[in-house]
């Protein structure tokens, strides 16, 4: 898509394929109830299971990437800072989520929460905003910064919902993740409120459950019968592009015109 992209490959984290499913709450409990015999539970969510998934996504004047997901281009990434609790003193992950048609690159890198404003206005990009400083993760940061001057990308929204996470008891790499209760608030500038929930967020019109099988190589054949059972269709569904059309309905523009009148 653009140059530089390419270099993701230098610092991906792992390589995966994903399958999403609409669920209503009924038919996420069915899920779990089949799944129960071959999964544990995601060891680093906390006790009771769910947590929040908080995402600020950058994106360019234009809505570039919006637009990318949105039309489904085989080739595209995300940018995109996310937290993983409502603790104001947990790290953040500054993360490029790339798509080369059907396999999914991610890379991430975590950084101290406080020097957030520094790295967003480009006064600072220097080890000292690591957790863990070192070269590999200095590699990940720059990369994540070349991607964000090359497309002018900043601040755009806000994301959150709320997640249950199972990982495959057996040998396989499956992990199975329930979302739910999408939300979403405009941040065109950036301030540390933005990470705290409240009324003022916009709740997304979105399926109650959105399940997310994570796979490397092909689905297991328990994951198989679980699809079989429940009767399920894969479906295409992503949550930025679904809370920038959230927030454009309510007059919340986040490219400053309504998309109607886009060009």
């Amino acid at each position: 898509m653009y140059a530089g992209a390419d270099n993701l490959k230098q610092g991906a984290v792992f390589q995966r394929f994903e399958a999403k499913y609409f669920l209503g709450e009924m038919e996420a409990q069915a899920a779990l109830d089949f799944i129960r015999p071959y999964v544990a539970p995601d060891p680093h969510a906390p006790a009771g299971g769910h947590y929040p998934i908080n995402s600020l996504y950058l994106d360019s004047p234009d809505l570039v990437l919006f637009t990318s997901s949105l039309f489904g281009e085989k080739n595209r990434f995300k940018l995109r800072i996310r937290s993983y609790s409502d603790d104001p003193d947990t790290p953040v992950f500054f993360e490029i989520k790339r798509r080369m048609d059907q396999i999914i690159l991610k890379q991430r890198v975590a950084v101290k929460r406080a020097s957030l404003s520094a790295l967003l206005s480009g006064r600072d990009c220097s080890p000292d905003c690591l957790v863990r400083p070192g070269e590999k993760n200095l590699v990940k940061l720059y990369h994540f910064r070349d991607l964000m001057e090359r497309i002018c990308a900043m601040p755009k929204c806000m994301v959150r919902y709320l997640r249950e996470a199972y990982m495959s008891a057996l040998e396989e790499p499956v992990r199975i993740s329930f979302d739910r209760r999408l939300s979403a608030f405009p941040a065109l500038d950036y301030d540390p409120s933005v990470w705290t929930h409240g009324p003022h967020w916009y709740a997304v019109d979105f399926p109650e459950v959105v399940m997310e099988i994570k796979f490397t190589d092909a689905f297991p054949l328990w994951v198989k019968r679980l699809i079989q059972h429940l009767e399920l269709r894969r479906v295409s569904a992503a949550k930025y592009v679904e809370c920038v059309k959230c927030l454009d309905g309510v007059g919340l523009p986040l490219h400053g015109t309504p998309m109607g009148v886009m060009v």
